[in-house]
Parts: C-alpha cells; sequence; structure tokens
C-alpha cells in the first residue's frame, strides 16, 4: 500500500491536489485557532445554522485565496518539461509552496 501511495503521490498532478488539500487544512485549523482564540467575542452570534454559513463563507474564501497564493506553484508544477523531475526542481516547488502558504495564513 505504501509503495502504491508513493508511486501516485509521485506524479507531479498527484503532489499539487495533495499539496492544496493540505492548504485547506493548514487555512482551516488557523481559522479554527482564530475563532477560539475570540471566542468571547463570537459566542453569542454563533448557533449551529451560522457555523454552517460560516463554514461556507470560509471555503469559498479559502479557495480564492488558496488560488492566488498558490498559482506559481501550480503554474511551476505543471509545466510540460522533462527538467521538472529532478529533485532540485522538487525541492524548489516545495518551498515556493511552503512559503506562500506561510504568507497567506
Amino acid at each position: 500500500m505504501r509503495k502504491l501511495f508513493g508511486k501516485i503521490a509521485s506524479t507531479p498532478t498527484a503532489a499539487a491536489i495533495i499539496n492544496i488539500i493540505l492548504a485547506y487544512l493548514v487555512f482551516m485549523v488557523c481559522r479554527i485557532a482564530f475563532v477560539l482564540n475570540n471566542w468571547r467575542l463570537y459566542a453569542d452570534c454563533i448557533d449551529f445554522g451560522m457555523a454552517g454559513q460560516f463554514l461556507r463563507g470560509s471555503l469559498r474564501f479559502d479557495t480564492s485565496a488558496i488560488c492566488y497564493l498558490c498559482s506559481i506553484y501550480l503554474i511551476l508544477v505543471l509545466l510540460p518539461f522533462h527538467g521538472k523531475e529532478r529533485q532540485g526542481y522538487y525541492r524548489f516547488t516545495s518551498l515556493v509552496f511552503v512559503i506562500m502558504v506561510m504568507i497567506g495564513a
């Protein structure tokens, strides 16, 4: 199973999708930490129905932010040339991804 996942994750498209999912998770964890840190400000107006709207709005905002922040990374990963299979290029694109997500989160 590990070999199969490693082989699937080694393709550029799959690596980009996995990294985008990780970016969504980082943004969601940051949002939850923000709400918990400022709970006294939100406690009066958040109920179960509002939580669903909050989640929907946050996913919409996260999608636009991730599209803006990760566009350079996606262009670099999905460029059709053979040099991107080298380890140095993979490290460079990973560094670009981490820096861009850190700026946004």
